[in-house]
């Protein structure tokens, strides 16, 4: 079985292991991942890298909670449930969010798509479109940021290196002092 390919993506749905770092990112922060992606290509304006990034964590822990405190209280493993509701959501986040991502692109929608990959494969979706960012090299830089400097290119420059001074260093034992 292969991927699916997500229509105008040059990333593939699983071609995240091709970026070792954007992989594990993904794969244990998807929140992080999540709101840098959605920041550097939306803008701070539209998509502040924290907000995001908590709108789309907070949700999910809630429901985790609230799961294994009904089954605890009911004694009866109902967690796969809120599992389903936090697939749910982030299907919902990750087709909301690529919605606007394939706009900025100019990339064709597939809402059904982007919400089954969200669903069935958040990190590698997540994956997917930190590394279509990165490619796209479109990185909005935040309207608050000052303008960046360019760095000062810096001369080489020849420094002496001394040599140590050879001396003398007399030792002179406990016995003889006295």
């Amino acid at each position: 079985m292969s991927c699916p390919e997500n229509k105008g993506y040059e990333t593939k749905l699983c071609g995240c292991f091709s970026d070792i770092q954007v992989c594990c990112l993904s794969f244990w922060c998807p929140c992080v991942v999540f709101g840098q992606t959605s920041e550097s290509v939306l803008g701070k304006e539209e998509a502040d890298c924290l907000k995001t990034g908590a709108t789309f964590a907070v949700p999910c822990i809630v429901l985790y909670i609230i799961g294994q405190i009904l089954s605890a209280i009911i004694q009866t493993d109902i967690s796969f449930l809120f599992s389903i509701a936090m697939g749910c959501y982030t299907g919902y986040m990750g087709q909301k969010f690529r919605a606007q991502y394939r706009a900025k692109w100019g990339y064709p929608e597939d809402k059904n798509l982007d919400f089954v990959c969200y669903f069935c494969c958040e990190p590698c979706s997540i994956g997917q479109d930190a590394l279509e960012s990165k490619a796209k090299g479109k990185v909005q830089p935040s309207p608050s940021a000052p303008p960046q400097p360019e760095a000062p290119v810096a001369e080489a420059v020849a420094v002496p290196v001394a040599e140590p001074a050879m001396t003398e260093v007399k030792v002179e034992s406990v016995e003889e002092k006295q």
